[in-house]
């Protein structure tokens, strides 16, 4: 879903929905599969970047996402 939001293919308002929603939906079943993964993808992907950036225009999310992650 973040490659796709940086991608162009869906945009910020709905990947900001869509993605705390999938995370909400999924969270307990990732956890016990893959404690460390989860952890994080809630931290660094939902804390440091959903969250804490959804004021931000498009153009200065998708730098954040693309400046601390590798696509």
């Amino acid at each position: 879903m973040t490659k796709e939001y940086l991608e162009g293919k869906i945009e910020s308002f709905a990947y900001n929905l869509d993605f705390s929603y999938e995370l909400e939906k999924r969270y307990k079943k990732m956890r016990r599969e893959e404690e460390d993964y989860c952890d994080l993808i809630y931290e660094f992907l939902y804390e440091e970047g959903v969250a804490r950036y959804n004021g931000l225009s498009e153009i200065a999310s998708k730098n954040w996402f693309i400046s601390n992650t590798i696509t």
